[in-house]
């Protein structure tokens, strides 16, 4: 189960590069360093789920 939490947050985090290289091509760099910041985290937070539990 906890590898298709982890596959669900790649997604997300796929979703969210997508989203920030957007912004940056639009000229937002301050929110596309939080859009990708935050995709990190969920993805990171997965796998230390994965890791350590």
């Amino acid at each position: 189960m906890d590898y298709i939490i982890a596959l669900a947050a790649l997604g997300a985090w796929y979703h969210a590069y997508t989203y920030a290289a957007w912004l940056k091509k639009q000229g937002n760099r301050s929110g596309a360093l939080g859009a990708l910041g935050l995709g990190l985290a969920a993805f990171g937070l997965a796998v230390y789920r994965i890791i350590f539990t």
